[in-house]
């Protein structure tokens, strides 16, 4: 069936209590160059399919995140399957920190970790103009669209992660083990090596015109948290957060 989206102006309710927040989140896309607008007027020749807006607070953040699996049955998310990506089959399985934790048995005690990640995670990652018209949203009488992944779109994750593979494989064809998980990366390597292969997976972001997210890079050390677990390889030992 077609995708019919929403009417536009309707959005959540989160959305509507939130207002400062939705706007400083759809700012901060359009200042990227994920979102194009605002726009008095669709672009399209065809009708644009619209997602409702609502935010989702984690901690003392606000994101903003696309509902694009409503409503059920004519929403965008109905039109993308779950095991298919770019007419390939896939079946999308996300590394755990035991794999990182397994680097860590094979490397030995004293080994070195590190990770960093990527900015504005799904954001880095293009939507085909061929789909922009399915990604439009409404807010304060404007018309937006997304021409990059964004968050609520069932896709994101399968690009993200997808590239992120891709990344380990570069880094293994170096002689390199690193874990991504989305846009998050841990490594772990020999003292010798940590150094230069923690620059290695740097530059490799800058050659494939990735944005890594500087500030939280972490270089190598023997002690690491890596999603929301703490590794130790002097201990040998990883254990949560309530150490």
């Amino acid at each position: 069936s077609p995708r019919k989206g929403v009417y536009p102006g309707y959005n959540h309710k989160s959305a509507q209590q939130f207002p400062h927040h939705v706007q400083l989140n759809i700012d901060k896309d359009v200042e990227i160059a994920a979102l194009m607008g605002p726009l008095d007027e669709q672009p399209f020749s065809c009708p644009l399919v619209f997602s409702p807006l609502q935010i989702v607070q984690k901690d003392t953040k606000y994101r903003l995140v696309i509902d694009a699996s409503f409503p059920a049955g004519t929403s965008v998310n109905d039109g993308i399957t779950n095991d298919l990506f770019l007419s390939d089959q896939l079946e999308l399985r996300y590394p755990s920190v035991e794999s990182l934790a397994r680097l860590v048995r094979v490397k030995g005690k004293g080994c070195l970790l590190f990770k960093t990640d990527l900015r504005f995670a799904y954001k880095q990652y293009p939507i085909s103009p061929n789909d922009w018209h399915l990604c439009g949203i409404s807010w304060g009488e404007k018309f937006y669209v997304y021409v990059r992944q964004f968050f609520g779109l069932r896709s994101s994750a399968q690009a993200c992660q997808r590239t992120s593979n891709c990344i380990k494989h570069i880094m293994a064809q170096k002689g390199y083990s690193i874990v991504p998980y989305l846009d998050d990366f841990g490594g772990c390597e020999h003292p010798k090596q940590a150094q230069q292969a923690f620059s290695t997976l740097q530059l490799l972001f800058k050659a494939l015109g990735l944005i890594e997210n500087t500030e939280k890079a972490y270089p190598p050390c023997t002690s690491m948290i890596f999603l929301g677990i703490l590794l130790d390889s002097n201990a040998f030992t990883f254990r949560t957060r309530n150490y």
